[in-house]
């Protein structure tokens, strides 16, 4: 619950810390995997992954109730309920400290794997050790949250975020929404303005709340794309600035269908503002938006924003190569050939930067529009790097020899492209 009753309860509407986040784009969502008992059949016979399984399944042990951490918790948790029923009018009336609230929502939304409770009802009820009333109120003024005067806006938000801190706020109000869709029915208010941003930025700044995305959420995809679009591109600006990272929602808009029609809108401005001296550690975001935008985008909006990123003199290797492939595949001409000049007149840098990002399964796909001339330049580039390589030591493989075995599909995706072009001039660069 926290160290101190007052300091819980008084806490502002910011200071908890996050810390940076990064995704591989590439990442696909878990599987389902094997069943208990074909893990045991497959590790019959050996002992010590045998006891390593069981020690795994064992029950937890639960702590001795009479240990002196397991008795200053009980005593913290106790003082704060006392603390938090001596307020219960302003807790009721929606007018108690963001940290209090902050609390609560952690046990309404399953956030606090401390509290027991199938439903954020009986889960409230645990938090405050059954205390019935307490509950009650704690539900009535979490449900009142989203009417305070004091609420953040989303650059606020987004300023917290930069400070590597989250309100105190952005659970409440996503309880609160829960809240309003499970009581409100036909009459549910459908966020707009200045709410639905808050709202937007609450959802994608919230730590451990990583359930599926809201009802809200989802009708706002339908029919407020612009506005759902506007909130990404806030805070992901930022995001991409601080190089702090990626995260589902990101992932989300990138690659969930649902995400579609805000993904046109955003996309575009994303790649607009995409600073022109990014660092080496930026360019990974081009890794999500880049593909996205060769799918969704129109190609005549997509195409200037390629020609003005590449006038820029100081783009780094990794940009001006994925920018080049990126105009490669919208539009075979001229980005083919400006992009055989720039592999030819760098180092191995640049051969290994595009064969890292062709990889990618949403770009390789698309190598079969290339023209002939692109193909075979491709697998000249490629091939011409990734050849025979040491394989090194008896039990390892050497980076080289990985990155060639994985380019090697990219190359092999090439040479059937071109082999397919009904075309002497294909024939002759085979």
């Amino acid at each position: 619950m926290g160290e101190g009753v007052a300091e819980i309860a008084a806490l502002p509407a910011c200071g908890m810390d996050n810390g940076p986040q990064r995704g591989d784009p590439e990442a696909e969502p878990p599987s389902n995997g094997l069943t208990l008992d074909e893990v045991r059949s497959r590790i019959a016979g050996h002992s010590p992954l045998e006891k390593c399984l069981e020690s795994l399944l064992a029950p937890v042990r639960k702590p001795n109730p009479e240990h002196p951490l397991v008795l200053k918790r009980a005593r913290k948790r106790t003082e704060w309920i006392d603390w938090v029923r001596a307020r219960s009018g302003e807790l009721g009336r929606g007018d108690g400290a963001p940290g209090v609230y902050h609390e609560i929502a952690k046990a309404h939304l399953g956030v606090n794997r401390t509290v027991a409770g199938n439903t954020p009802e009986e889960r409230l009820s645990d938090l405050v050790l059954g205390d019935e009333a307490l509950s009650r109120a704690a539900l009535d003024g979490l449900r009142r949250t989203g009417h305070r005067a004091d609420l953040p806006t989303l650059d606020e938000l987004i300023r917290l975020e930069e400070e590597s801190k989250t309100s105190y706020f952005t659970l409440p109000l996503l309880a609160a929404l829960e809240e309003e869709e499970r009581t409100a029915g036909e009459d549910l208010p459908r966020l707009q303005g200045d709410a639905l941003q808050r709202a937007l930025g609450a959802f994608f700044f919230a730590r451990d709340y990583d359930g599926p995305g809201p009802a809200w959420y989802r009708r706002a995809l339908r029919s407020a794309a612009d506005d759902v679009a506007t909130a990404f591109v806030r805070v992901y600006r930022s995001s991409i600035r601080r190089s702090s990272g990626s995260d589902r929602h990101l992932r989300a808009l990138t690659r969930d269908g649902s995400h579609r029609n805000a993904a046109r809108r955003a996309l575009p401005r994303l790649l607009k503002s995409f600073p022109a001296k990014a660092t080496v550690h930026q360019a990974f975001y081009l890794d999500y938006l880049i593909p996205a935008a060769l799918e969704l985008v129109a190609r005549d909006e997509l195409r200037p924003i390629i020609h003005r990123k590449l006038k820029s003199f100081s783009l780094r290797v990794g940009h001006r190569t994925r920018w080049l492939a990126a105009g490669m595949l919208l539009d075979d001409q001229p980005f083919g050939g400006q992009l055989d000049g720039f592999l030819a007149e760098g180092s191995d840098v640049r051969v290994r930067e595009l064969a890292a990002f062709l990889r990618m399964r949403a770009l390789s796909e698309r190598l079969g529009s290339l023209s002939a001339e692109s193909l075979s330049m491709l697998v000249r580039r490629l091939g011409g790097y990734f050849g025979r390589r040491r394989a090194g030591s008896a039990d390892c493989i050497s980076p080289e020899v990985d990155e060639a075995i994985r380019t090697d599909g990219l190359i092999r995706k090439s040479l059937d492209a071109l082999a397919r072009i009904p075309s002497p001039e294909a024939t002759e660069l085979i």
